[in-house]
């Protein structure tokens, strides 16, 4: 009896011993890995903190503030696919636009079966705006992999149809239109009859528009608000137009210019939907013709007397083409461009007329290269005898930069005029740029003046706009012009002279830029 209670007593110590050393074990193990594990839980909760945050930023439009933070989340990841791509789409939005389309590939090289990365890479390449690299064939592409990725919806063949109707290929851009329309878009069905207009095929394009418009009735009808009156296109106070909304605003003045065409709108057509016709009383204006002299190529113009006889001259630019200056002779023009020394110039993206030197006559600034690219400005001195000179190295203006417009207005309250131009960013120079004119040239101030922008590409996406009728672009509060910018994302915001430079005043903009006619001295920084 005695043996086996001591055979038990045996086997339960040692069961006892073998748990000890098991729990010994477990915990120098725990031990062991316990730091590293604590180490990875941080790594993970500062992934998702970064990224969460570029989320939250991104979601209210600080997508400057939003790249670092994306960043930041692909340090701790660099897998991560939502972080390359919200990070691409916020390079995208502040303009960097060649490093979004890094991000977009990156995606790819890991995934070539996302097809929102193709669709922001194609938008990416296609874009026409300061910055970008433009490259139609391989945004083409991209969006013909979206397509291949998502053969039933219809925003990959929206996009090949219009970049195929921008390069003129409109029978290619009816073929993606057609199936976009197929799949029940309104903006299809818009653009499939928009390039049947184009192609003088009006009367086919008329099914498309009236689609669009009794699918816009029957919608509005669903909603008990019904079409109450002629013209009532547009939604509830403070809510955004829908797609449906847009196609049907475009599809109305689309078809009005088909009535002008065919005599008349189709038979039974709502009235609804008619454009109503109101008299000019000081008549209507009709194209001058071929009797003018003019030959209208497309591109820009601009007006002025630079002969001074009273009758304004106008000068006409095209990116790809030679200029064309045009003399008014009393209502007649003659082309004058080799007279007056201008036949050497082309592919100038805008004019401006100023009179830089203060002698009376306007002088002439020539703008390269637009939204892409870069390209060499020219100013031409006007020599009084319908001639001019390019100057443009003679007064400190030489260079290449990118240029999208241009104004001359005393900034700088010295009685002449200064010269303010804007632009994508590069190494050399800032979006905003300021010239003072010294009397014998023009000298950059723009730093001096605090108007250098370096690291904020969502300026280098900005262009000027004129405000007042005698000063282009700019206004006038006190001896010096102010300007106001308009960027393309996400405001515009008008600048202030300061002691010191130049101030944004946008939170002062209802108190003092709107309120130019009753100031009276010029406002304190």
């Amino acid at each position: 009896m005695k043996k086996p209670l001591l055979i038990l007593g045996v086997l339960v110590a040692a069961a006892f011993v073998a748990i000890a050393l098991v729990k010994e074990k477990a915990a120098r193990t725990s031990a062991a890995i316990s730091g590293p594990d604590a180490a990875q839980v941080d790594r993970v909760k500062d992934f998702w903190a970064a990224y969460n945050r570029g989320n939250a930023l991104r979601a209210q439009g600080e997508f400057a503030e939003a790249v670092p933070a994306f960043r930041k989340a692909l340090e701790i990841n660099p897998h991560h696919e939502d972080s390359l791509y919200y990070l691409g789409t916020s390079l995208y939005e502040t303009g960097e636009y060649e490093q979004a389309a890094i991000e977009f590939r990156r995606i790819l090289a890991e995934n070539p079966s996302s097809g929102r990365a193709w669709s922001e890479l194609g938008d990416t390449l296609s874009i026409q705006a300061p910055g970008a690299s433009v490259d139609l064939a391989a945004a083409r592409s991209a969006y013909q992999h979206s397509s291949e990725l998502n053969p039933e919806q219809a925003g990959p063949f929206l996009r090949i149809g219009r970049l195929d109707l921008s390069c003129g290929r409109l029978d290619s851009a009816l073929t993606s239109f057609h199936l976009a329309a197929g799949f029940g878009s309104p903006e299809g069905s818009y653009l499939l009859a928009y390039t049947l207009f184009l192609q003088g095929r009006e009367r086919e394009a008329l099914p498309s528009l009236r689609k669009i418009l009794d699918t816009y009735l029957r919608e509005r009808k669903i909603t008990g608000r019904g079409v109450l009156s002629e013209g009532d296109v547009l939604p509830g106070p403070g809510k955004p137009l829908t797609a449906l909304d847009k196609s049907a605003l475009k599809s109305i003045l689309l078809l009005d210019r088909i009535a002008q065409q065919e005599g008349g709108y189709p038979p039974g057509f709502p009235s609804e939907f008619r454009v109503a016709k109101r008299q000019s009383e000081s008549g209507e204006f009709r194209p001058a013709g071929g009797e003018s002299g003019l030959r209208p190529d497309g591109g820009r113009g601009a007006w002025a007397d630079f002969d001074k006889d009273g009758h304004p001259d106008l000068i006409v630019t095209h990116p790809r083409q030679p200029v064309v200056l045009y003399q008014n002779r009393g209502g007649t023009f003659s082309d004058v461009t080799a007279a007056a020394g201008l036949s050497g110039a082309r592919d100038v993206w805008d004019a401006v007329w100023a009179d830089y030197n203060g002698d009376g006559y306007p002088d002439l600034f020539l703008i390269r290269s637009g939204y892409t690219g870069r390209g060499h400005n020219s100013l031409f001195r006007n020599n009084h005898n319908g001639t001019f000179t390019d100057v443009t190295a003679r007064v400190g203006l030489e260079g290449e930069r990118s240029t999208i417009r241009a104004c001359f207005a005393d900034f700088s309250g010295t009685g002449r005029l200064d010269l303010l131009e804007v632009g994508a960013t590069d190494a050399a120079h800032s979006s905003v740029r300021l010239y003072r004119n010294t009397g014998a040239g023009f000298l950059e101030i723009t730093r001096a003046a605090g108007l250098s922008r370096p690291g904020l590409p969502w300026i280098a996406r900005s262009q000027i706009t004129t405000t007042t009728a005698d000063r282009t672009s700019s206004f006038r509060a006190g001896s010096k012009d102010h300007f106001f910018i308009i960027m393309m994302a996400p405001t515009g915001f008008p600048m202030r002279p300061c002691a010191r430079g130049w101030k944004d005043s946008t939170a002062q903009a209802s108190a003092h830029f709107f309120s130019i006619t009753t100031t009276t001295a010029g406002p304190t920084c």
